[in-house]
């Protein structure tokens, strides 16, 4: 097998692994693999207290770089190292918006400082139709909708939102586990949605109005410039933006 999957027990893995062929491990079980088996290692995992803590010494991923010769590195970073801007591109400076982020950021910098084949993605919000994450915005959105009978967010539903598709995602790591990528590259639908319009896709405006929405008045948008990754793997506006818009409606029929 050319790939290593570290973080089996990940939304991604669970939602990727039926159409990427790869060895898919926990964290629990790196200890077990010789690396050298391998051409492509992707790094989906990471602990817990990240999200709750800066950090100062990331042991997990230094346990990672003691394994890796020759290998590549292909690490799942996050679209919330970057400030709230339209068309976030790879050269803005970043501005962790959360604990998470932060800690994501400086795993970043030590893979760039200690391994030369690496590639990092910098992910904007993913979701898959079939399984909602419950930490992501969807699964978010819809443990209020359903539990709560309301969705309420502290920004304007015309904030914009920036996501990508599991099937899209899946098409971007088919290309790239076949090309000798380095770098660090965004990974996002690039136009975005504003939030009322990702309400209306994804539940039909039917459900909705039986709903309560509670939003405030500032708005925070993001989007991510991905015309630096589209134009290395040769992918159309069709496998980001419209196939992420796709998606997203063939929700509502898990409703009715």
């Amino acid at each position: 097998m050319n790939n290593l999957f570290i973080g089996k027990n990940s939304f991604i893995c669970k939602s990727i692994s039926p159409s990427i062929r790869g060895k898919y491990i926990s964290h629990k079980e790196v200890d077990k693999i010789n690396f050298n088996n391998f051409k492509n290692i992707f790094l989906l995992s990471s602990p817990v207290i990240y999200k709750k803590k800066k950090i100062k010494n990331f042991i997990f991923e230094k346990k990672i770089l003691k394994r890796i010769s020759n290998q590549r590195l292909i690490f799942f970073s996050t679209s919330k190292v970057y400030p709230n801007l339209i068309n976030c591109d790879e050269k803005i400076r970043p501005c962790p918006q959360s604990f998470y982020a932060h800690n994501k950021l400086e795993v970043e910098k030590i893979f760039k400082k200690e391994i030369e084949k690496i590639l990092i993605l910098r992910l904007s919000n993913i979701f898959e139709i079939k399984n909602q994450n419950k930490n992501t915005f969807l699964g978010l959105m819809h443990k209020n909708f359903f539990k709560k009978q309301k969705i309420e967010f502290d920004i304007s539903t015309n904030s914009i939102r920036d996501f990508l598709s599991i099937k899209s995602l899946i098409t971007i790591i088919k290309k790239i586990e076949k090309k000798e990528i380095f770098g660090t590259f965004n990974v996002g639908s690039q136009k975005g949605y504003k939030i009322k319009d990702i309400i209306k896709y994804y539940f039909g405006e039917k459900l909705i109005s039986s709903k309560k929405i509670i939003e405030k008045k500032k708005i925070k948008s993001q989007t991510l410039c991905i015309k630096k990754i589209k134009k290395l793997i040769d992918l159309s506006n069709y496998d980001f933006h419209n196939e992420t818009k796709l998606q997203l409606k063939k929700c509502k029929k898990y409703f009715s």
